[in-house]
């Protein structure tokens, strides 16, 4: 019973059943209200450590897949794209976890999340601009695999 009927990893669990509180969040219009309070209009009258809370939650709740293509359908991709391009920093956390949420959203709904970040014309130029100055000015091991990270995500938009 611990390890579930069909010994799938805890992980792939968590992707398809969820937990008591993922499902209650599923229930709730706390999807919505991430997605409003990520979105272009909002982002900007935040503090930083809102936004940093903000995308932690995002990141937290979308490892469930019902909460997971909810927020891709509400756009939340396109607005971690949005926050990427326009941190100075991309060796900040804020990066580091919006990149985060951007792959579970994709991780977890699949084809339907890179679908729905293709749908943005700005989407594109954006993570290329990323990708230009993490080739530019990343040298250090990091870098690299948030310069890996980006391609991959751009090839699965283009």
């Amino acid at each position: 019973m611990m390890y579930g009927r069909e010994n799938a990893p805890p992980l792939l669990r968590l992707f398809k059943e969820g937990n008591r509180n993922l499902k209650a969040i599923n229930q709730s219009s706390v999807p919505e209200t991430l997605a409003a309070l990520i979105s272009e209009n909002s982002v900007d009258n935040l503090s930083l450590d809102t936004i940093i809370s903000i995308i932690e939650a995002i990141t937290a709740v979308t490892l469930y897949k019902p909460v997971a293509e909810r927020m891709s359908e509400l756009g939340v991709g396109k607005d971690l794209v949005r926050i990427i391009q326009h941190t100075k920093d991309f060796r900040s956390y804020v990066v580091s976890q919006t990149i985060e949420a951007l792959w579970n959203l994709i991780e977890v709904v699949g084809t339907p999340a890179v679908r729905e970040l293709a749908r943005h014309p700005q989407v594109v130029p954006s993570l290329k601009q990323i990708f230009q100055v993490i080739l530019e000015k990343g040298y250090k091991l990091d870098d690299k695999c948030l310069r890996n990270e980006v391609c991959v995500v751009l090839n699965y938009v283009v």
